[in-house]
């Protein structure tokens, strides 16, 4: 499942570019606990819980082979409601730039 997101994963767990493994694991484990749904029962907390989860697990290396990332740039945000409920976000006349595991580790994407 691609995820496109309009902030890199850093940004999601309010880290800087680069950061070490044992702050990306802390930064998570806080916000986690502030965000778990079944501790935080507010609006939109289960979408904020899985975006923090999304974002640790592309900063690990974690979660799904087929994961992807994508830093967008400009374009219009269209979002659509499909037949079984779900919503899908598509960015019309966007520049997608792939973000890599290796980059994100390393603060290059």
């Amino acid at each position: 499942m691609a995820r496109t997101v309009g902030r890199s994963p850093e940004e999601v767990l309010g880290l800087q570019p680069g950061a070490d493994i044992a702050l990306v694991r802390k930064q998570f484990r806080d916000l986690a606990r502030q965000f778990h749904p079944d501790v935080n029962k507010g609006p939109g907390i289960e979408e904020r819980f899985k975006e923090i989860s999304a974002a640790y697990s592309a900063l690990t290396g974690g979660g799904e082979e087929d994961d992807q990332w994508f830093l967008i740039q400009g374009g219009t945000r269209v979002t659509t409601k499909r037949g079984d409920g779900s919503t899908e976000i598509v960015f019309k006349d966007a520049k997608m730039t792939p973000i890599t595991p290796k980059a994100r580790r390393l603060g290059k994407g």
